[in-house]
This record gives structure tokens, sequence and C-alpha cells, in this order.
């Protein structure tokens, strides 16, 4: 039985009534988008290599992609996954996102701020978001919804109805997003 708290903080399951907008950020979608969830840490090479085909696939307005950051190797990919919310308060995930995948260095203070400035967001913002309760929140949904799935690593999609664990490349990816096209909405959404 899934039992929830009056205060989503204190959440420790994601209800079934709310899975829709926790998994994929929204609770309906349009005829023919298919919603897609990313689970990801910024030190996963392959995590990378799906995200440059998200991207693609995604400007071309075939689906409503909602990234989930999974920091499961150690305390510089929490700070990156940090980072990478804070600047999406701002508008500057893709960015941010792009530059952490392809960086060998620890997401130092220092690199971050630089990365702000190259954004054009606000670094001290960028600081206080990465600290707030609200992003601790979305981490903390995230890995409650990693468990719910029991996905083993990184990288994991949710395409439509479909689990994806491990690299898949474009190709394929297009393919499965037409199949779930075809399907419709998955059921409650």
């Amino acid at each position: 039985m899934e039992t929830t708290d009056e205060n989503p903080v204190n959440n420790r399951t994601v209800s079934s009534e709310n899975l829709c907008e926790s998994l994929f950020g929204r609770k309906s979608f349009q005829a023919g988008v298919v919603p897609v969830a990313f689970f990801s840490d910024y030190n996963c090479p392959n995590c990378e290599l799906i995200s440059g085909d998200l991207l693609e696939i995604e400007a071309e307005g075939m689906v409503h992609l909602k990234y989930h950051e999974w920091p499961i190797f150690g305390a510089p990919s929490e700070t990156s996954a940090r980072a990478a919310i804070a600047a999406h308060q701002q508008g500057a995930r893709r960015m941010f996102n792009r530059r952490l995948q392809r960086t060998s260095l620890v997401p130092t203070d220092a690199y971050l701020r630089e990365l702000a400035e190259a954004a054009g967001i606000n670094s001290e913002q960028l600081f206080a978001d990465m600290a707030s309760e609200a992003t601790t929140q979305e981490l903390r949904t995230s890995a409650l919804l990693v468990q719910r799935f029991a996905f083993p690593g990184t990288p994991a999609l949710v395409v439509g109805r479909t689990i994806v664990i491990g690299t898949i490349r474009k190709a394929t990816l297009n393919s499965l997003i037409a199949a779930e096209s075809d399907e419709g909405p998955p059921p409650g959404c």
C-alpha cells in the first residue's frame, strides 16, 4: 500500500495519482507527443550519448523530455545534479547539461561560477537554488521513481509506456517513439 504525507518534502513514495506528473513533468499530453523521462548521472559516459540524441529528437517536437538527475557516482555527481536543477530555474539547464557532461573537472564553486557567467545567469542565485529544499525535493522525487521502477543504474529512460535500461541510439529511440506515439499517452496521463 502506498502512503503519502501531506507535506511533499516528507513523501516516501510517489502516489499513483501523481505518477505522470512526477515522472514526465506534466499530467497530460497532446496527441502525437511522447513523454520521455531520462534518468542520468553526470559521470555516466553513456548518458551523454543518449542526452545528445534526446535533445535532437526534442527539437523536432516529437517528445516532451523530463530530466531526472540521479547522482549515483558520489559527491561530484550530486553537485553537478544540484547545479543543473538550479540552472533550470534560470533557464540554463541545457547549457549546464552539455558543459557538465563534457568535462572531467570536479564541479567546484569556481567552475560553476564560470558556467553561470557563460550562461548569463546569476551565480549567487544558482548557489542558493542548489542548496534549496526545492532542489532536494526534486532529487528525492527522482530517487523515489528510481526505486519504484527498480532501475539498476544509469542511463535509464521511460518512453511513454516503455522502460529502457542502458544505452539506446537515436534510430532505435526514434522507432520506439514512433510506436509509442501510435499508442497514445500512457494510462493516467
